[in-house]
């Protein structure tokens, strides 16, 4: 069998290529890409399946733009319609706080979704090997990775938040909105064997001066801490290969009890936005894999995807989530923060989208100018219509009222409790008022002393009481509201 029966075959067991789906290669101009792109060209014609041919330049080396022109040579030698763009690399990790290695790959990966969808293509193949296989695995094994990490690269998986949103090509056709499959038809092909191509087909692949740069941690894994090891265990790549595909069927499982637990533990209709919302009872009678494996799942649908959240911060948030007091938050990675309420997780990215609350104060603990406090005389038979106001006896109304954020420590003597106090921030956490906007939530106290706690209720000694004379209503209102 020729090495390119050998790759339609291995395609074909994976359900990477099929007659008329469509395919973007992506080449960089190295022997691994070269390969693939020479392999695919043949199979096309074989097989009938459009080709289409990309090559992304990261603008970090002098010599990426002959790169670039060798890469579309060979693409119009061989008919294939060519899909380019450059970008600053370096300029988008310091602005982004990446590394260079992930800023190349974020950039990368959005411009073939883009190239993809602009020629049409089901499927974006790339040139991933069995020794990059190996490399990703020990790589995953040295940081610190569960089964996400440690199965490697798949054969196919999908493009997800890599796609790009709508928009519309250059002659103005739309483009495509349905999901992108990346393929790796090479990922059983060791890079000994790519060279062996190259050379008995003529190709003469560009070598990138970068790939023997040991300050990148997989150049220092393919030359210096693979090569070590396999002076112990001559068939390592193998080995790591076997152990990502048993690891993969593992993962599979996994993902299967995600599935499964997923409407218990995050149920829709407690979901809200920028956030994913737990039943932490639930979560804590999955155990801690359980939870884990479930927290995984969120933090992948915040970012996008969890391929750079490593094991140790998520086991550490895992802890956290089990045994936090409600009312504490915690950081885990890539700024993503867990929040534990008091029957509740919240997990979410950066700040909360606290937008629901349109009367929180400001950063000087403040009402926000839209807003003021108003009180007025009501008749003793008048109700409190709404969470923002409320009617107080006059008589009780002895000092000045302020409208303040909580302080530390503080009490409050809620209306119905039998004149029990607690601590306003406990009373907070059992109302299940978010952590996020505890320190922002406007008080309302009668001199030193917390009488209303606005949307919930009444301090006892400011409720009402049928023997007062007159009724004071005090109501939240937009200012315009005010002045008309």
């Amino acid at each position: 069998m020729s090495r390119r029966e050998t790759l339609w075959d291995y395609s074909h067991r994976h359900n990477l290529l099929a007659p008329g789906r469509a395919v973007l290669v992506g080449v960089s101009g190295g022997p691994d890409s070269l390969c693939l792109l020479d392999q695919l060209h043949a199979l096309a014609g074989a097989y009938a399946f459009p080709l289409a041919v990309a090559h992304f330049d990261h603008s970090l080396r002098p010599e990426s733009a002959d790169e670039a022109a060798f890469v579309r040579v060979e693409a119009e030698a061989r008919g294939r319609p060519f899909f380019t763009e450059t970008a600053d690399t370096a300029a988008f990790a310091v602005e982004n706080g990446l590394s260079i290695e992930a800023a190349a790959r974020t950039l990368r990966y959005a411009f073939l979704a883009r190239a993809a969808r602009q020629a049409g293509a089901d499927y974006v193949a790339v040139a991933h090997t069995a020794d990059d296989q190996a490399e990703t695995v020990l790589m995953h094994f040295l940081r610190g990775s569960g089964l996400a990490g440690l199965r490697g690269m798949r054969p196919r998986s999908d493009m997800g938040g890599m796609v790009p949103g709508e928009g519309v090509t250059a002659e103005g056709r739309p483009l495509r909105a349905s999901p992108l499959t990346l393929i790796r038809p090479l990922l059983a092909t060791a890079r000994q064997a790519v060279e062996a191509y190259c050379a008995e087909h003529g190709l003469t692949p560009r070598h990138d001066p970068s790939n023997a740069d040991l300050a990148y941690t997989r150049n220092r894994l393919r030359h210096v801490i693979l090569p070590a090891l396999e002076r112990e265990n001559p068939n390592l790549r193998a080995t790591l290969a076997r152990t990502a595909e048993v690891l993969a069927g593992e993962y599979d499982l996994a993902e299967r009890f995600v599935d499964g637990a997923w409407g218990r533990f995050a149920p829709a209709d407690a979901q809200r936005p920028g956030e994913v919302v737990f039943e932490r009872e639930v979560g804590r009678q999955l155990g801690r894999l359980g939870l884990r494996a479930l927290l995984r799942r969120g933090a992948a649908k915040l970012l996008g995807n969890a391929r750079d959240l490593d094991f140790e911060p998520l086991d550490a948030a895992t802890d956290f989530a089990m045994e936090a007091a409600p009312g504490r938050n915690c950081d885990i990675a890539r700024g993503l923060r867990l929040a534990v309420e008091t029957n509740r997780l919240v997990l979410y990215r950066g700040e909360r989208d606290v937008s629901e609350y349109p009367l929180l104060l400001d950063a000087g603990g403040r009402l926000p100018a839209a807003w003021r406090l108003v009180a007025e005389d009501v008749e003793t038979s008048s109700v409190a219509d709404g969470l923002w106001q409320a009617i107080v006896p006059t008589a009780a109304l002895t000092r000045p009222l302020t409208v303040r954020a909580r302080r530390r420590g503080e009490r409050f003597v809620p209306e119905g409790m039998g004149g029990h106090s607690v601590k306003l921030t406990d009373y907070m956490i059992n109302v299940k008022l978010p952590a996020a906007v505890r320190d922002r939530w406007p008080v309302v106290a009668c001199g030193d002393e917390v009488m209303w706690l606005p949307g919930y209720r009444l301090a006892e000694r400011f409720g009402f009481r049928p023997d007062a004379k007159s009724f004071t209503r005090l109501r939240f209102v937009p200012a315009e509201a005010e002045a008309a």
